[in-house]
């Protein structure tokens, strides 16, 4: 029986790791190169990203960083 190439897609998918849709502190810091007293500095500045609190756990979701980044970029002349 000939094999479907949307069997196949689906298949590929299914086997692709799921994004993460959160950082830990250390996994934020690691991800955009920066250290953990920096990153520490920065939110006592408050210029950290958004956190949110789970448990006792404190993690940044990846819509939080992508707004922490673009409030960080430059614009041509400024």
């Amino acid at each position: 029986m000939p094999v479907k190439v949307a069997d196949l897609v689906a298949e590929i998918v299914k086997s692709l790791p799921a994004a993460n849709p959160v950082y830990t502190i250390e996994g934020f810091c690691e991800a955009h190169h920066i250290t953990k007293p920096l990153y520490y500095e920065l939110k006592r500045a408050g210029l950290g990203p958004r956190e949110m609190e789970v448990g006792r756990r404190r993690l940044i979701t990846v819509e939080a960083a992508a707004e922490w980044r673009r409030a960080r970029e430059r614009r041509n002349g400024e």
